[in-house]
This record gives C-alpha cells, sequence and structure tokens, in this order.
C-alpha cells in the first residue's frame, strides 16, 4: 500500500488533515490524523507545502494559518486581507505562500518571516 496525506476543510471552521493508504488505486484506510481549529469561520481553502511540511488555510474570517502538518501546531496567523481568503498555494520552492481574497487581492508572504506584512505584487 501506498500512504498519502490530504487536508480538507469546509463550513465548520476546521482543516482535517487525513492518512490515505492505497492499494492498486483503490483506498485501503482514511485515517483522521488532526483536526485543526484555529479560525472561526468558514474554512474556504487549504493546501500542503510541496515538501509536505507545511500546511496553509484561508477563511472567511480573513485569516491564512499555517501550520506544522506533522503535529498540526499552529505556527503563523497571517491577517492582511480585508475580505475572505478564498485562495492558499505554497511556492515549489519554499518559503513562500500566495493568498487570494475577495478583497481581489493577492498576497506573497514569507513564511521564513511571518512576522512582516505580505506583498501585493506588482500589476502587469
Amino acid at each position: 500500500c501506498a500512504e498519502f496525506r490530504l487536508a480538507s476543510c469546509g463550513q465548520d471552521s476546521r482543516v482535517n488533515i487525513w492518512s490515505l493508504t492505497q492499494r492498486d488505486g483503490s483506498v485501503c484506510a482514511l485515517k483522521l490524523l488532526h483536526t485543526l481549529t484555529s479560525q472561526s469561520a468558514p474554512v474556504l481553502s487549504c493546501a500542503f507545502s510541496s515538501d509536505g511540511e507545511l500546511v496553509a488555510s484561508g477563511s472567511v474570517d480573513k485569516s491564512v494559518a499555517v501550520y506544522e502538518a506533522n503535529q498540526g501546531t499552529l505556527l503563523h496567523t497571517l491577517t492582511q486581507h480585508d475580505r475572505y481568503v478564498t485562495a492558499v498555494a505554497f511556492s515549489p520552492v519554499m518559503p513562500w505562500v500566495a493568498t487570494g481574497s475577495m478583497d481581489r487581492s493577492v498576497k506573497v508572504w514569507s513564511i521564513g518571516d511571518a512576522g512582516s506584512s505580505g506583498k501585493t505584487p506588482p500589476a502587469e
């Protein structure tokens, strides 16, 4: 069997991290590893970093949460959007995460320096 991790999010304001075991294209087992509850409103998007070490989530509460995926520990809460955060994506090369919001902005954050503000890329 091959083992994968899956993140799911939704209206219950939670991010769930699952272990999925698969053999010959069929699911052998699905096990809940962590339930992450730092956001106070529905979570609209979530993503793993390319190395699988981090999970980020964007919420209706206008925040982006960044977690250590193996333990489910909250590392950073990013709060610079004015409306719902609808998209999160990690760069294939760390430490960047991009977020999109209903405020019509995209911000790029350096996770190694999450205390600083996210940057809005220049318009092209």
